[in-house]
């Protein structure tokens, strides 16, 4: 992502017709402070972010040039290509180097990091000797979202995939087994 947040400060202080310094003394800060931010030579303290958004009677979102619309298309289109890859069962390599630039754009989506522990696991589960380290990432992706998921049919899915990736990769069955005792009925 790129960060806008100087350029947009600008042009919404142009907009309101106000100097650096009027926006400076509002904020508490410097008239410096606002100049550098709007030349892109550093960025407002996160704690500040929350006041000029209501300055300027934005979503800090806005004013840091995320467009709401935008991340939902990009979510969507990341989500038809999942689909695509869990339908053709395309994987390699290419598909793994993809999954891991959309887990890191949006580590909050569970299904998205799920993605890519399930990605993970296609390329190396069924090696006569599987990356081990890869696996251990596989793992822990699954474990963190078995902890933090609110929803029980995904987690239950998670536990699953945790389980064979025991039973299989890991060749692990009593993990397996303590794995699969963990799901609801």
């Amino acid at each position: 992502m790129n960060i806008s947040i100087g350029s947009n400060i600008k042009v919404m202080r142009d907009k309101k017709r106000i100097t650096q310094k009027q926006l400076a003394t509002y904020l508490g800060v410097t008239e410096q402070a606002v100049s550098r931010w709007e030349s892109g030579g550093g960025y407002p303290d996160i704690g500040l972010l929350p006041s000029i958004a209501s300055f300027f009677s934005v979503s800090t979102d806005e004013l840091l040039g995320v467009s709401s619309d935008e991340r939902a298309q990009r979510l969507a289109e990341i989500r038809r290509k999942i689909d695509e890859l869990c339908e053709t069962g395309d994987n390699n390599e290419e598909t793994l180097r993809e999954s891991r630039i959309w887990a890191a754009e949006f580590p909050g989506e569970e299904d998205i990091q799920a993605q890519l522990a399930n990605e993970i696991c296609r390329l190396n589960i069924w090696e006569e000797k599987p990356d081990l380290k890869l696996l251990k990432e596989a793992e822990i992706i699954y474990r963190t979202l078995i902890d933090t998921t609110k929803k029980p049919d995904f987690r239950n899915d998670c536990i699953e995939s945790l389980a064979f990736l025991y039973a299989v990769g890991f060749k692990d069955i009593l993990r397996a087994e303590e794995a699969c005792n963990t799901l609801t009925s």
